[in-house]
């Protein structure tokens, strides 16, 4: 499959059309694409992103791959995200992992007292009877 050499242009112009249902916006309003590359009849199309998660990657793959089937025709599509964003959010997950279980219970405890505090709510007449 070789795609035409003008195929980037005509991808990254279809791309900026795609309404993300997360974002709410196209990408070329969220400034999302990077870059779109054809190399070797297989489009690269590099996204920035703020964290992505595998599920949300391969969604957005699919939806990508459909949007985008008439300027494909057939061509493999690869999807890459800054990497600095993938490491980040693994990074902030191990340190998340490593707090444990009851760092988290506490810390959900004491955010449950929170609501505990403070004067109660004044009781209407109807309620007080």
């Amino acid at each position: 499959m070789t795609l035409p050499s003008n195929a980037d242009r005509a991808i990254r112009d279809k791309l900026a059309t795609y309404t993300d249902p997360y974002l709410g916006q196209t990408l070329g309003e969220a400034k999302a694409v990077e870059s779109v590359t054809v190399q070797n009849g297989t489009v690269h199309i590099a996204l920035q992103f703020g964290f992505p998660v595998g599920g949300y990657v391969d969604e957005l793959s699919l939806a990508l791959r459909l949007h985008l089937a008439e300027v494909l025709d057939g061509a493999p599509l690869q999807l890459a995200f800054g990497a600095l964003e993938i490491v980040a959010g693994y990074l902030l997950t191990a340190f998340a992992v490593t707090l444990g279980a009851p760092f988290w219970f506490d810390l959900l405890q004491n955010i449950m007292h929170l609501r505990d505090a403070g004067p109660p709510p004044k009781r209407s007449d109807a309620l007080a009877e």
